[in-house]
Order: C-alpha cells, then sequence, then structure tokens
C-alpha cells in the first residue's frame, strides 16, 4: 500500500513473462516482492535459470540469488506450479485470520481479527487476500470507521476493495460487475426515495408539533374545567358514601320494622281466630234462640186452636189451584198469540190509507219527471252535437291562429316578481305587454338589451366587500334566474358541511366563516383562475340583485352583504328537517312509514306544535293537500313528497306555508318586543328588559346572541359600549336577525 492509501499493482511473471492482473483496471499494480525495508510491497520476481521442471528456480531479493531446489523435492500440484497466485486451502478457512463480530463492554459492535483476539494463525493467509485486508484495514483506519455501524466512508472503502477483486477475477468478472450494479442501482434509487421523503420527514415533524402544541392548549384549556369536574366527582363519592351509610342505617330500621311488624301480624291472626270462635259462639245462641222462639210460638198456636195439620193440607191445596191457573194462562196465551186489540188495527188500517195517498202523489211526480227528463235529454243531444260543433270550430281555430302566451312567466325574470308584473301589465294588449317586457329587461341589465357587457371593478378598499375587491373590467355573463338559484344552491350545501349549524354559541359563530369569504373560497375550489373567480364574484352579485324578489334569492343577498344573519337559513333548514323526522317518527309505527292517513298526519302537526292555533295547522293541511292533489276526501298522504327539494333548491307549498308562519311568528315577537320599548332611541339595556318581559323563558345565550346582532358587537365588552339605535333601526336589524320565542307567549 502507498503513502495514498493505494494498493500497489499486482505482478505475476513466469519465466521471462511478466503476467498483470490489472488489464487496464483501476487496481493499482500489486507485486510480490520486497525491495526495502519499509511498509511499501514492492515487486516479488521468480527468475528462472534452467527448465523449472528438471534444475528448479532462482529466486532474487535486493540483488541476492537465492536458488530453490528442484520441483523434484517440492509437493506435486502445488509448488511446482510457477507464475500464479497463492491460493488458501479451502480446508483452512475456519482457522484463518478471519475478522469476527464481537460485543465490546460498553455494548457496542466491534469488528475484530484472530490476531487482536490472541488466537494463532495455523494457515496463513494468500499473499493477495492479505493485502486486500490490510488496505482495507488502513482506508477504514485512515477514515476513521472502523466502528461496524451504516456509514458512506465504509461504504466507499469496501467498494474500491471489491472493485479490485473483480478487476482480478477477469473470468467472474462480468458476473461480479453485474451484482455490484445491481447493488448500486438498489443504493441510489434508496436515496433518491430517501430524497423524496425528506420533505414529507419536515412537513410530518411541523404537523407533530403543531398537533402537540393544540394539545397542550388543549389541555391548559380543558384543565379548569377538569379540575372543577375532580372537585364534582369527588363531592358526589362523598355524598354517595354518605347515602350508603344512611342506606344502611335505613335498611336496619326496616329490618326492625318488619320484624315488629311479624310480631303485630302473631297478634292480629290470634285476635282475629279469637274473634271468629267468638263468632261462632253469638251465632250458636242465635240459633238456639230463635229454636226457643219458635217452639213457643208453635205452642200458643196449638193453644189458640189452629190445627197446624189443617194448616198443612191447606197450602197443598192452594199450590194445587195455583198449578191449574197456570196452564189455563198458558193455553189462553197460545190461542190468542195472532190475534191484536182492535185499537191498534184501526190505527194501522188509518196509516195504510195515508201511504196509499202519498203514493199516488209520487207517481204523478215521477211522470212529470219522466216527461221533463225526455225534454231535458233532447236538450243534451242537442247541446252536445252543439258542443261537438264547437270543438271542431276551435280545433280548427287553434291550428291556424298563434297561440296566446302565458305573460305570468315573465314575472321570474322582471325585478319585484309576479305582483309586480301584474301591476305593469293589468289591462293591456299583448303588443303593449311586450313593449313593458323589453322596457323592463332593458332596464334591469339582465339580458341582451342594453345590459353593459362590462361591470367596474368597485376597487381595493377596506370598506368594499372582500368578494367585490377588483380593479378594473369584469365581463357581464348575463347569469339567468335558474342558474343563480342552482349556484346559490350548490353553496349552501358545501357551506353548510364546511360549518356547524344553528344553536352554537359565540366563540364558534365567532370562528365560522362568513359568506363573502366562503363564496371567495368556494369559487376559488371551482376555477383555477383568479379572473374567472373575480367574474363570477360580480355576476353571482348582479343576479342576485336582479332576481331579489324571489324569497331564497333575496335571503342569500341579505346574508352576502352581511345585512341578514346566516342563522336565519339554519333555523329555516333545522325546522324543515326537525318537522320531517317527527312525522317520520310517527310513521313508524304504521305498517307502511311512506303513507299516513289524512288524520294521523293533522295529529303529529299538532302535536309538533302545540303553540299554533287551528287555523295555522289548517293552513298547513290545505298546503300539503294542493302540493298532492289530494282533497280533504283523501284517506293517506305521502308526506314524503312534501319535503322534496328540487335543483334550483325550491320547496313545495307545504314547506313555504311552514317559511311564511314561522316568519308570521317571528313578526309578532319582534312587534311585541317594540310595544315594550318607551323611548325612539333604544339602548342595549332597554332592549334586553323588553325581551325578558316578553320572553322571560329566554336563556342567557340567546339573549346575548340577540344583543349582539342588535347592535353589531361580538362580545360584552364592545356591547356596553354600543351607541343608541333608533326604534326603527332596531327594528329591521331584529326583522333581519335569527329570532324567535323560547317560551309560550304570555
Amino acid at each position: 500500500m502507498t503513502d495514498s492509501g493505494v494498493l500497489p499493482p499486482l505482478a505475476i511473471t513466469t519465466g521471462e513473462q511478466d503476467l498483470t492482473v490489472d488489464n487496464g483496471s483501476k487496481l493499482p499494480r500489486l507485486v510480490l516482492s520486497r525491495e526495502n525495508s519499509d511498509d511499501r510491497l514492492v515487486q516479488y520476481r521468480y527468475s528462472p535459470v534452467s527448465n523449472p521442471f528438471k534444475d528448479g528456480m532462482s529466486f532474487t531479493v535486493k540483488g541476492a540469488k537465492h536458488v530453490l531446489p528442484p520441483p523434484g523435492n517440492l509437493k506435486p500440484f502445488m509448488d511446482t506450479k510457477s507464475g500464479t497466485m497463492d491460493t488458501w486451502p479451502a480446508h483452512a478457512t475456519g482457522m484463518s485470520g478471519t475478522r469476527q463480530v464481537c460485543l465490546s463492554k460498553h455494548k457496542d459492535l466491534v469488528v475484530v481479527d484472530e490476531e487482536k483476539l490472541g488466537k494463532p494463525q495455523m494457515t496463513p493467509k494468500p499473499k493477495f487476500l492479505h493485502n486486500l485486508e490490510s488496505f482495507l484495514k488502513k482506508e477504514l483506519r485512515t477514515l476513521g470507521v472502523t466502528k461496524v455501524e451504516p456509514n458512506e466512508l465504509r461504504l466507499q472503502a469496501h467498494r474500491e476493495v471489491f472493485e479490485y477483486l473483480i478487476n482480478e477475477f477477469l473470468t467472474y468478472k462480468p458476473l461480479l460487475s453485474s451484482i455490484k450494479r445491481e447493488y448500486e442501482m438498489m443504493l441510489t434509487h434508496n436515496r433518491e426515495h430517501i430524497r423524496h421523503l425528506e420533505p414529507l420527514k419536515q412537513v410530518l415533524i411541523t404537523t407533530t408539533e403543531r398537533c402537540d402544541q393544540r394539545i397542550a392548549q388543549l389541555k391548559s384549556k380543558d384543565q379548569p374545567e377538569v379540575a372543577l369536574l375532580k372537585g364534582q366527582r369527588e363531592k358526589l363519592i362523598s355524598k354517595i358514601e354518605e347515602m350508603k351509610v344512611e342506606q344502611l342505617k335505613s335498611q336496619a330500621v326496616v329490618e326492625d320494622l318488619q320484624e315488629k311488624l311479624s310480631k303485630q301480624y302473631g297478634e292480629y291472626r290470634d285476635q282475629a281466630d279469637a274473634r271468629k270462635m267468638l263468632v261462632l259462639d253469638i251465632n250458636e245462641l242465635r240459633y238456639r234462640q230463635e229454636d226457643l222462639l219458635m217452639q213457643q210460638q208453635a205452642a200458643n198456636q196449638y193453644a189458640s186452636g189452629e190445627d197446624p195439620t189443617t194448616l198443612r193440607i191447606a197450602l197443598k191445596r192452594a199450590k194445587y189451584d195455583e198449578g191449574i191457573a197456570q196452564a189455563n194462562l198458558k193455553e189462553m196465551v197460545e190461542k190468542h198469540a195472532d190475534v191484536m186489540p182492535r185499537r191498534d188495527f184501526e190505527s194501522l188500517q188509518k196509516e195504510l190509507e195515508a201511504l196509499k195517498e202519498h203514493h199516488q202523489e209520487r207517481c204523478k211526480d215521477i211522470d212529470v219527471l219522466k216527461n221533463d227528463h225526455a225534454v231535458l235529454n233532447e236538450a243534451h243531444i242537442t247541446i252536445l252535437k252543439e258542443k261537438d260543433q264547437y270543438y271542431q270550430e276551435s280545433e280548427q281555430l287553434r291550428q291556424a291562429a298563434t297561440p296566446r302566451p302565458d305573460w305570468e312567466r315573465a314575472a321570474d325574470v322582471i325585478p319585484g316578481g309576479i305582483q309586480r308584473w301584474q301591476e305593469l301589465s293589468q289591462g293591456l294588449s299583448s303588443d303593449e305587454i311586450v313593449g313593458v317586457l323589453l322596457k323592463e329587461l332593458s332596464r334591469a341589465s339582465g339580458g341582451e338589451f342594453g345590459a353593459p357587457e362590462y361591470f367596474e371593478g368597485q376597487g381595493e378598499e377596506d370598506d368594499v366587500p372582500v368578494y367585490l375587491r377588483y380593479q378594473g373590467q369584469v365581463r357581464n355573463r348575463h347569469i339567468g334566474k335558474k342558474e343563480t338559484a342552482k349556484i346559490i344552491k350548490d353553496i349552501w350545501k358545501e357551506k353548510s358541511l364546511l360549518n356547524p349549524g344553528p344553536d352554537i354559541d359565540g366563540e364558534e359563530r365567532a370562528r365560522r366563516v362568513t359568506m363573502p369569504e366562503f363564496l371567495v373560497q368556494y369559487l376559488e375550489t371551482q376555477f383555477p383562475l383568479h379572473q374567472m373567480v373575480v367574474e363570477w364574484c360580480y355576476n353571482i352579485h348582479d343576479s342576485c340583485q336582479r332576481y331579489s324578489h324571489d324569497d331564497r334569492i333575496g335571503l342569500f343577498l341579505g346574508i352576502l352583504t352581511e345585512d341578514i344573519d346566516e342563522e336565519v337559513y339554519y333555523d329555516q333548514m333545522k325546522a324543515i328537517s326537525s318537522l320531517f323526522a317527527r312525522i317520520q317518527q310517527v310513521a313508524s309505527d304504521q305498517e307502511d312509514t311512506s303513507v299516513l292517513s289524512r288524520d294521523i298526519f293533522k295529529l303529529a302537526l299538532s302535536d309538533y306544535f302545540e303553540e299554533k292555533e287551528e287555523n295555522d295547522v289548517e293552513e298547513l293541511m290545505k298546503a300539503a293537500e294542493q302540493e298532492l292533489y289530494a282533497g280533504e276526501t283523501a284517506e293517506t298522504i305521502q308526506y314524503n313528497n312534501l319535503f322534496i327539494e328540487d335543483d334550483e333548491g325550491k320547496f313545495g307549498p307545504f314547506v313555504e306555508e311552514l317559511k311564511r308562519q314561522l316568519e308570521k311568528d317571528k313578526v309578532a315577537y319582534i312587534s311585541d318586543i317594540m310595544k315594550e320599548l318607551d323611548s325612539k332611541r333604544v339602548s342595549y339595556e332597554d332592549l334586553q328588559r323588553a325581551i325578558e318581559l316578553v320572553d322571560p323563558e329566554i336563556e342567557p345565550v340567546k339573549l346575548d346572541a340577540l344583543l349582539f346582532w342588535a347592535y353589531k358587537v361580538t362580545d360584552r365588552e364592545q356591547l356596553e359600549n354600543a351607541s343608541i339605535l333608533q326604534d326603527s333601526d332596531l327594528e329591521q336589524r331584529l326583522i333581519n336577525g335569527n329570532i324567535k320565542r323560547s317560551g309560550p307567549k304570555a
């Protein structure tokens, strides 16, 4: 090995020809002779002076010539072969100076050879193996990686030794090179895989730290509550122990009372038995007294002259006469069974005469009706002929004439809805209605009639809603009402999955994403380009303004502009779903769970809306019958069809009537609150007092939420500093909020 740590080349000579093993490989020349006394390996050269198989060979070291013995004195097939590498006997594998992996006193894995272990080397190693092992040991010591553990430097040292070994064995070089290449390929693949996994490791570490911080925050946050619960638990345990002691005392008292009761019951049985014996004695004395009285009466009668034998004979005769009278009476009843009194006969005869006269009058009436029927039948035939003629003429006119349009359909695209359209089109001809329709469409900018092709951006200031913050022109897509309703339905669907519903506290309400922010997030998931997101934000805002007369679109626009509390929508959906769940619960007891009888359905509505009047329940029943095309004679109601929502998010008449009644109750509740206010300028204390007077059962959390919404604050500290509102502004804020009565109306 050279000073640079490179193994010198290996050269073997036989006669005049040198055999170099590296064949142009990177393995340095390894020689088999030593020219000086340092640690470097130098050439060993066999120099035959004559035929090696006759006279032997000479060996030159530092210029001194040494003659080897003749081949005949050497071992056959071993020492007679010159110019080849030394071989290591296969039987000496276990006795050579091999390295072993052992545990040190520090419990570490170290590599030691037999020399360090003090074992003698029974068979010397081949020089090439010895040189390779010496080179590997020196490289490992130089690099400071003698400890057996995964290390790139150790791998590089072993890789170089393996490369030398491959280059020396030419016969196995392709196979060994292929094996080495596969290992290198797998190592490269694993390194690339580890390199790709490093970012994920960092993300995992960051996520773990965040989760740990979150867990620590939750623990610190819940620690007071846990301490309070532990205190309550200790109190309950002590209370349970006290109750157990009381139970033991009560059980002892009960056992004592049971013993006393058993004693009392034994005394009672004794007294009852004594009483029965006494009653028997009394009855015995009474019977004796009666017998004595009867004997005295018989003695008195005998003394008065009445013979008992005579009286007995008279009794038998009376019984015999009674039997004869009963037989005669029975015979008379059988003979006169078909005979009736004359008075009844005369009465029935008079009724018969009256019925005959009435029958004759009815016969005359029937003859008159027959004549009238014949006349009407002739008139009916004539009318049928005229009807067929008119029908044919109508079909001819329908085919020849232009059909009259349904002008009521125009109310869906006119701002203001059906009411304003009826005001505009009342008493006008078709041509005039067309002009009015074109004028309204042009004014509403909802189509091709004068609508601008671009919106002007409202800027990026803080007072501009977050979904309209843009500088420049935005293309107008002219969204229709149906498309607007579908988009709104999908937005509500996604937001209901993201945010909690109604009945949440103030902290959860503050964490919830507002509708303007969610609209931007929703559109960003739908469109990758920011320009498309801005374009759809402006178009949705414009279409909601144009179709705000629709209740669903108007409610969404109010929530989007934060004029209406988002809880209004959630409360409506909760009322609908809870009513549907209640009806399903009632229907679960029926054989067909999808159908309810009309009476049971009405009873379910009355039970659910206990505070509603009978008229309101009747209105809901009429709306259900109208939606299902069932009249009052219908026996069953398919209640599932009443809660179906179309692709535009629109419900049927039943649910719309339910919403109308909820809104009516809300307006009545707000009206009662406003009546309790004495001043035109209302502070939050006045409003709180009025609400508590109108609704004494309202919960503090709901009361705070109502006050926060009315004065546009988020906590009590802001509420105390809130400005006073005019009663008209306060009433409008209450109407736009999620307000409903908690208890029964006072």
